[in-house]
């Protein structure tokens, strides 16, 4: 082999182990999203047996809570920054407004964030909130969000490297979106 050969040889199997590392990544980031939603859901869960052991006690404990949360609140849960929008009934409603790590690869996005020891439900996202996000390659949507709009993505370098995974009764909906507002990524998948 000649020397121009092996340079070749060597260029492509870096970039080989490079590619392979990159999923390696991603899949370890996955499986830490997976860990942090299932301990919060356990956890929600633990706290939701301890609240039914006496139901005077959660009366008392929601009130507090809500006197405790106020809209245009901003708070942080699971790498994710949130601003309390709507308190209507009782419920408490939040926006995603972007990530603490402006660096992470993967965003876990849940029905519920915490915050002063209450449960808010995730109901809109932030029309900057991935702007500053260069590095994100994947967004897990499990929160009831109905719109998705272009700007959440502004300054993204390589949106189409990324991946949309939603809940399967709401996949055709969301391709529908993508395509309609003409945001290109690299693939919108049902959750696993």
């Amino acid at each position: 082999m000649n020397k121009l050969n092996k340079m070749k040889f060597m260029a492509i199997v870096i970039f080989a182990f490079l590619f392979a590392l990159s999923d390696l990544e991603e899949v370890a980031e996955a499986e830490n999203a997976v860990k942090i939603a299932e301990k919060t859901d356990s956890e929600k869960a633990d706290s939701e047996v301890e609240e039914n052991i006496d139901d005077e006690d959660a009366e008392d404990t929601d009130e507090n809570r809500e006197e405790n949360i106020e809209e245009d609140d901003e708070f942080d849960d699971g790498g994710l920054n949130f601003v309390v929008t709507d308190i209507d009934e009782g419920k408490a409603y939040a926006e995603l407004t972007g990530a603490v790590n402006k660096n992470t690869t993967l965003i876990y996005i849940p029905k519920k964030a915490e915050y002063n020891d209450a449960e808010i439900i995730v109901n809109s996202i932030s029309d900057s909130a991935f702007s500053d996000l260069k590095g994100l390659r994947k967004i897990i949507l499990d929160a009831d969000i109905e719109d998705i709009d272009k700007s959440m993505f502004k300054g993204m370098s390589r949106i189409d490297r990324l991946i949309v995974e939603v809940p399967k009764t709401k996949l055709e909906g969301f391709r529908k979106i993508f395509e309609k507002k003409g945001i290109r990524v690299k693939e919108i998948r049902a959750m696993k």
